[in-house]
C-alpha cells in the first residue's frame, strides 16, 4: 500500500514533537548544547538525509527560541556559565548555519557553537506533562540525597 501525503506529513509531525518534548525535558535539568538538538533530531529521522538533519535542527531551533522556550547563548559566561547572546535572533541562526551546515566536516566546531537555556515558559510547559512532574521529581530526589550525603 502507497504511502499518503497525509501519512508522510503526520509521521514528520509525530519525530519533531518527540524531538521537541526530549529538547525540553533535557532542557529542565541542565543546560542543552547543539549537539545534543541535533543527535534528539537524527534520532527521530533515522533515514533523513544530512541536509535534512540539518535543516530540521536548524528549524527546531529557531521555533523553540521563537517560541520562548528558550534562550540561545554560549558557555563563555564567567566560570563557564550560560551567556545569552543579544544579538537578533537571524545573526544567531546564520552563525549556527555557517558553523554546522557550511562546516559541518569540521565537528569540534559546530557540537558546541552554541547552548539552549530553558526558560520559565519552557520549564511550565515541562512540568505540565506527566513526563515532566516524574523527572521534576526525580532531580528532586537526587538533589535531597546530594544534601543528606554532604550536610554543611
Amino acid at each position: 500500500m502507497a504511502t499518503t501525503q497525509d501519512e508522510v506529513i503526520n509521521r514528520m509531525t509525530i519525530a519533531r514533537d518527540n524531538a521537541r518534548e526530549e529538547i525540553l525535558l533535557d532542557g529542565f535539568v541542565d543546560f542543552v548544547s547543539f549537539n545534543q538538538v541535533h543527535r534528539h533530531v537524527m534520532r527521530q529521522h533515522p533515514s533523513a538525509t544530512v541536509s535534512d538533519v540539518q535543516a530540521e535542527t536548524l528549524e527546531m531551533i529557531r521555533s523553540i527560541v521563537t517560541e520562548g522556550l528558550f534562550e540561545l547563548g554560549d558557555r563563555a559566561g564567567e566560570n563557564g556559565c550560560f551567556a545569552a547572546w543579544e544579538e537578533p535572533l537571524e545573526v544567531s541562526m546564520q552563525k549556527l548555519y555557517d558553523a554546522y551546515v557550511t562546516h559541518f566536516n569540521n565537528r569540534p566546531g559546530w557540537v558546541w557553537c552554541c547552548w539552549l537555556n530553558e526558560t520559565d515558559k519552557g520549564e511550565r510547559l515541562v512540568l505540565s506533562t506527566e513526563r515532566g512532574k516524574q523527572l521534576a521529581q526525580e532531580v528532586d530526589e537526587r538533589l535531597r540525597e546530594a544534601r543528606d550525603a554532604n550536610p554543611s
